[in-house]
């Protein structure tokens, strides 16, 4: 078993300034497609979080991947982007471990056959940008951007399309951070227009990957060791809350042993 390492936990700040208005290119974090019929039944498997903001189309929520022993592999993001269709976003380090580990899944199989028969897990992180822009005052900006108020604006966890100036982007209202918080999805060619857009407002600053991955520890977002080959477990992370209490993903049975619980028949 690969040595722990303990979660970076930071407190949020507890005075009243408001976040600062910021914009990052975030496209480096991974970007993984499961699509099939067996996508939903397959991602409630492989992932702890509970699956009810899943439900409505564009939806998403924050949530773990576990390995057998039930360590962390990844604190992902997971978007339900179709009728039988989800987007998993990763952590840039854990990307391809992510991947084999989803894909080697897929293909189990017992006497009755496949257990997940219409399913297709692809990489399409080169094929997706992403930038984050967040902080207060971001609703309006996207607002401004799209010529009139939307009234179909995402609430916390919600998916919706938008033409923004030149640019047409996935909006996420983003539950990674508190606040106004927003993950814009676009072709790669688009994105440098999209950030030189966000320039045009005086208000909006750029931010360095890394103030954006600081502000994600800040909020216990973040799992600090996924930008290396360590694991750790969700209660030493402090991401217990991800664990949906029906304990019936891949990992849960290893946590109740490791919890002293004897495993459910």
């Amino acid at each position: 078993m690969p040595p722990q390492k303990s979660f970076c936990q930071q407190p949020l700040p507890t005075d009243s300034t408001p976040m600062p208005l910021n914009f990052t290119d975030i496209s480096a974090l991974g970007k993984l497609r499961i699509s099939g019929e067996a996508a939903a039944r397959f991602i409630s498997t492989l992932f702890t979080a509970d699956m009810t903001s899943l439900d409505a189309m564009g939806g998403a929520t924050a949530s773990l991947l576990l390995n057998g022993e039930g360590e962390i592999i990844d604190l992902v993001l997971l978007i339900r982007t179709g009728d039988r269709e989800y987007m998993v976003s990763t952590n840039e380090a854990c990307r391809q471990e992510v991947y084999e580990w989803l894909t080697a899944h897929s293909t189990l199989s017992d006497e009755a056959g496949a257990l997940f028969e219409d399913l297709a897990i692809t990489d399409e992180s080169s094929q997706l940008a992403c930038v984050a822009l967040f902080g207060e005052g971001s609703q309006a900006v996207l607002e401004e951007l799209a010529g009139a108020e939307l009234l179909a604006f995402p609430h916390s966890g919600a998916l919706t399309m938008a033409q923004l100036d030149t640019v047409a982007a996935l909006i996420l209202a983003s539950p990674v951070l508190p606040g106004e918080n927003y993950e814009l999805f676009c072709q790669p060619a688009a994105a440098e227009g999209l950030q030189y857009a966000f320039m045009s407002f005086p208000e909006v600053q750029p931010a360095s990957f890394a103030e954006y991955v600081e502000q994600r520890i800040q909020a216990q977002t973040w799992f600090a060791a996924a930008d290396s080959a360590e694991y750790t477990f969700p209660a030493e992370a402090g991401l217990e809350h991800l664990l949906r209490l029906s304990n019936d993903f891949v990992g849960a049975q290893a946590l109740r042993h490791r919890n002293g619980s004897q495993p459910e028949a």
